[in-house]
């Protein structure tokens, strides 16, 4: 029998902190990171078979900005998504793992 739950990732009170540290341009780049990592090692145990990529970026004038690039497939030259908050982050590998 095919599972009709929705596959949910863990948003952490931690994650959500920094995503609003993030708002206010005062995030800590490596806990970011760190966070990120997290979430996609839980997406990866729950069935995500693509790739992400998180960098230290910076545009314009802003602050570097920890940005997750996110592969349908690990041999996608494009990313399908780019996002820097841990919310958005996790809503995309959901809908994706929930396909």
């Amino acid at each position: 029998m095919i599972s009709t739950e929705w596959i949910r990732l863990d948003y952490t009170t931690e994650m959500d902190i920094e995503d609003s540290l993030f708002d206010d341009g005062n995030e800590d780049s490596r806990e970011m990171d760190r966070l990120h990592d997290i979430i996609v090692k839980e997406a990866i145990a729950l069935g995500f078979t693509g790739k992400v990529e998180t960098k230290l970026v910076k545009e314009g004038t802003y602050l570097p900005e920890t940005i997750s690039f996110i592969y349908l497939d690990k041999s996608d030259p494009k990313p399908y998504e780019r996002v820097s908050h841990c919310h958005a982050l996790i809503e995309v590998l959901e809908s994706i793992i929930n396909k």
